[in-house]
């Protein structure tokens, strides 16, 4: 599974409202505050893709989207 459908649904599961487009959007944008480099171009990979350091950075973005949806 792509990060961008981790992420997503992560989102879509919290605030059954958002469009995908706007899901996109606030999953990019959490990339970027935990500094995942070129965060809209990386939003298509895969976990493997990822250097070991980014891995909890992902996990922190989905708990940012979290806490942003509350």
């Amino acid at each position: 599974m792509t990060i961008a459908r981790q992420v997503a649904e992560y989102l879509e599961a919290d605030a059954n409202s958002l469009t995908r487009r706007e899901s996109k959007r606030r999953a990019i944008a959490a990339l970027e505050e935990v500094a995942i480099p070129d965060a809209a171009r990386r939003f298509g990979d895969y976990p493997h893709q990822f250097a070991g350091g980014q891995h909890p950075r992902i996990l922190i973005a989905m708990v940012l989207i979290n806490r942003r949806a509350c």
